[in-house]
């Protein structure tokens, strides 16, 4: 759902200052691809390993043995390359892995056109593993406590000291595609990075009240949307604007709780962090689930929700041949948005539990009760 154009809003967060730039970013190359010519991939694999060890100022950049890569601590990134010939051909290709550090980072432009790369400066031979677009502002209104956040993302997770959120998590790590917001002079104190606090002092003026929200990108994510090089780097904040731009805040009272709870969006005023921008994805070419994937899963889900309610036999008959011919009379597509929209077990069982509800408060047909709940 496009919640940008559904819901009312006011102006963007109140801030004083801000900075948005690519604080994560790891790269992965290959080492052949960065010598030219046509010798075999085994000598260009060591003809890259002799660049790189004669760029290496001194012996002390060696950090040591992890993962079966070689890691060298460099000016503007940690480095790991995997020297062994046929481990590199098992972890195809892909030899080379580069962690910036964030002061590297932080004064580059956000196109990254000066960024010190290992090799070649071909960006198209530099894979993204992973790149979190941050975006620290300056505010003197914590809108991580008293507001609340209307996305597209389901799973909100709240970190909190003495009654007051620290940090709120917005989606999975797992899918790839993450939202971390989080009050950053907290953490400046706590962790007592000097380097960092220095950085954002000199650019904040102090570094009180500021704070992040950054998206977490990773690879499966990134490529799912056609991003994979350097060269796609317009693509990252494209999916930014898209992703954290969709996000709206608004005041946590109750009248807008009940606002939420009866999806009335077009009735609260918001505010939003950043301008949207819908990012062009990729069409899926994931087949969709047959007939039969549809039935065996409702029936599943109705065995679970029916043996863990006290109705009677009858009723039971009733409610399944009724949700049964509902289900099954719809069309296919609405039925995999609705089950890709929700989660298995609990959306389905709040289903029935719904219907159960209206039939015991409001009305004996369980046909118009069954429809109602698949509203």
């Amino acid at each position: 759902m496009n919640y940008s154009n559904t819901i009312i809003t006011d102006d963007n967060l109140q801030i004083t200052l801000s900075k948005k730039y690519i604080e994560t970013l790891y790269l992965s190359t290959n080492l052949h691809e960065h010598i030219e010519g046509n010798d075999t991939e085994y000598n260009k694999h060591l003809i890259a390993l002799n660049k790189f060890y004669n760029s290496i100022p001194s012996l002390d950049c060696y950090l040591g043995l992890s993962g079966g890569r070689e890691w060298y601590q460099l000016d503007n990134y940690r480095i790991g390359i995997i020297t062994d010939y046929d481990l590199a051909i098992k972890a195809n290709w892909y030899t080379c892995i580069i962690q910036y550090s964030q002061s590297h980072m932080f004064t580059l432009a956000p196109s990254l056109k000066d960024i010190d790369l290992p090799f070649s400066n071909d960006i198209a031979k530099y894979h993204i593993n992973r790149a979190d677009v941050t975006h620290i502002y300056k505010s003197p209104i914590d809108y991580l406590n008293g507001y609340g956040i209307i996305s597209r993302y389901r799973k909100v997770t709240t970190i909190e000291d003495n009654r007051r959120i620290e940090t709120k998590y917005l989606g999975s790590r797992n899918s790839g595609n993450m939202v971390r917001w989080y009050n950053k002079t907290k953490e400046l104190k706590s962790k007592e990075d000097y380097n960092k606090i220095n950085l954002l002092h000199n650019y904040f003026n102090g570094i009180d009240d500021l704070y992040t929200i950054e998206l977490e990108l990773r690879r499966d994510y990134l490529k799912r949307n056609n991003i994979d090089t350097l060269q796609d780097l317009k693509k990252v904040y494209a999916l930014y604007s898209d992703n954290v731009g969709s996000m709206r805040i608004y005041k946590d009272t109750e009248v807008n709780k009940r606002h939420i709870e009866l999806k009335n969006y077009d009735r609260i005023a918001t505010l939003k962090i950043t301008e949207y921008v819908k990012f062009d994805r990729p069409k899926s070419d994931k087949k969709a689930p047959s007939r039969k994937y549809f039935i065996e899963r409702f029936e599943r889900s109705f065995e679970r929700f029916s043996n863990s309610c006290d109705m009677g036999f009858s009723d039971r008959l009733k409610l399944i041949n009724t949700l049964g011919n509902i289900v099954f009379d719809r069309e296919l597509k609405e039925i995999e948005f609705y089950i890709e929209d929700c989660e298995e077990v609990t959306a389905t069982k709040e289903l029935y539990q719904k219907v159960s509800f209206l039939r015991d408060n409001q009305t004996n047909d369980l046909e118009i009760e069954a429809k109602r709940a698949f509203v």
